[in-house]
C-alpha cells in the first residue's frame, strides 16, 4: 500500500462523510486522525521499494534479466502479463484489436529493455503512444498489479518482483502524459449513471425480482385476484413481466409496449391494485439489499406505466359517474329493469359459490339464497 493508495481512502472517506451530511470540522479531524497511521499502513511497501530501488541503482539490471530467466523468462512473462490483463476489468479494454500482436511485442521489447536486456528498444517513445489514451492513476496501479501477478505466476521471488515493480513505476509520468484525474464524486455520479437493470444484477436480478414479487402479490389480498391463473398462464405472465420491465429498466426491449394498455384495459386495474404492485416491488428490492437510491430510480421508471395499466379502470369509473348524474334511474335501465337485475343475481350466485375466496358467505340453506 503507497501513499498514493492511502490517499485514495482518505479521500474517499471524505466523499462518504459529505454524502452524510457531516459537518466539515468533524470531517476535517476525523481525517487528521485518520492520517496518523499513514506511516504504520505504507511502512512495508515504502521499505520494500526503496530497497529494490537501491539495488537497481548499485548493481544495475543485468542481474534481474537473468533472475528472470533471460529471453525465455521474459516471453513467457508477457504472454502470462497478457493473460492476466485480459481478465482485469480496469484494463482489459486497452488491450484488445487486430493490432494486439503488434502491442504486446512492441510492450515486451521495452520492458526487456526496462529489466536489463542487452537489446535496444525501437519503438516509439512511452509519452507520444499514450498521449490520446487519458489513462488515469489507478489504471496504472491495475497495469503494475497484473504484472506483480503475472511476475509470481512465472516463479520470479519478492524481491525481483518489487525490482520490477520500482523500474516500472519510472514509467508512469510517461504513461500518465494525459493524465486523467480520479475524482471520486464523478466516479459515485458515474456509477449511478448505470442503468438500473444492471445496478439490480441484469436479467437475473430482474427475474428474481419478477419470481419474489409473482409469489408476494398471491398472497396480498388487494391484488392476488389478477395473478391466480393456471400454470401455463402465470408462465405467461411472468415471461411478459420480465421482458417488460427488463427492457423498461435499460435491458434489452423484447415487449411492445404498446400492448399494455389493451391488455389491461378490461382487467379494472385501479390506482389502488397499481400502488400495491409499487409496494410489492419495493419490498422485494429492499429485501435483496438493493440501495435505496437504485429503489427510488426503479419505482421512477414504473410510475408512467400507471395510465396504460389503469386507463380502463379510469374510463368506466367516468362513465359510471356520469351516468350517475343523469340519475339513479339511467342505471336500472341498463341493467334490463327488474328483470335483468334478477336475472344478474342469478348468475353472481352461480359463479360466486364456486370461488373458494367467496363461497362459504354464499353457501346457505336454498331459501336463504
Amino acid at each position: 500500500i503507497t501513499d498514493y493508495h492511502f490517499d485514495a481512502v482518505l479521500e474517499n472517506f471524505w466523499c462518504a462523510a459529505e454524502l452524510m451530511e457531516m459537518a466539515n470540522p468533524v470531517i476535517t479531524d476525523a481525517v487528521e486522525v485518520l492520517g496518523k497511521v499513514r506511516q504504520m499502513v505504507t511502512a512495508g511497501c515504502t521499505v520494500r521499494l526503496e530497497i529494490a530501488r537501491k539495488k537497481s541503482e548499485s548493481q544495475g539490471t543485468d542481474g534481474l534479466y537473468e533472475c528472470l530467466g533471460a529471453a525465455t523468462g521474459l516471453q513467457t512473462f508477457i504472454d502470462k502479463l497478457y493473460e492476466t490483463m485480459a481478465k482485469d476489468e480496469m484494463i482489459k479494454h486497452y488491450f484488445t484489436g487486430s493490432k494486439m500482436e503488434a502491442i504486446k511485442k512492441s510492450q515486451g521489447s521495452y520492458l526487456a529493455v526496462m529489466f536489463g536486456a542487452p537489446i535496444q528498444y525501437e519503438g516509439r517513445p512511452l509519452d507520444r503512444i499514450h498521449s490520446v489514451m487519458s489513462i488515469s492513476d489507478f489504471e496504472f496501479d491495475s497495469f503494475l498489479s497484473c504484472c506483480g501477478t503475472a511476475l509470481r505466476a512465472v516463479g520470479a521471488d519478492a524481491q525481483n518482483v518489487d525490482e520490477c515493480v520500482v523500474l516500472l513505476e519510472t514509467a508512469r509520468r510517461d504513461v500518465l502524459i494525459n493524465r486523467r484525474p480520479h475524482d471520486v464524486k464523478k466516479t459515485q455520479e458515474a456509477a449511478s449513471a448505470k442503468s438500473v437493470y444492471e445496478r439490480l444484477g441484469g436479467e437475473m436480478g430482474v427475474t428474481n425480482m419478477v419470481e419474489s414479487m409473482y409469489n408476494q402479490a398471491l398472497e396480498d389480498t388487494r391484488i392476488r385476484s389478477f395473478f391466480e391463473k393456471n400454470k401455463a398462464k402465470v408462465t405467461t405472465i411472468k415471461k411478459k413481466m420480465t421482458q417488460f420491465i427488463g427492457g423498461a429498466f435499460g435491458g434489452p426491449v423484447t415487449y411492445d409496449n404498446a400492448d399494455l394498455r389493451p391488455m389491461h384495459y378490461g382487467m379494472n386495474v385501479s390506482d389502488y391494485h397499481f400502488d400495491a404492485i409499487l409496494d410489492i416491488i419495493k419490498g422485494v428490492l429492499k429485501e435483496s439489499g438493493v440501495k435505496p437510491k437504485d429503489i427510488m430510480d426503479a419505482i421512477l421508471i414504473l410510475q408512467p406505466v400507471r395510465a396504460d395499466v389503469t386507463t380502463g379502470f379510469t374510463v368506466r369509473m367516468e362513465m359510471a359517474r356520469k351516468n350517475v348524474e343523469k340519475g339513479k334511474d339511467q342505471m336500472f335501465k341498463r341493467l334490463g329493469a327488474s328483470e335483468g337485475i334478477t336475472a344478474l343475481m342469478d348468475q353472481f350466485f352461480n359463479i360466486g359459490t364456486t370461488d373458494v375466496r367467496i363461497k362459504e358467505f354464499l353457501l346457505k340453506d336454498k331459501d336463504r339464497i
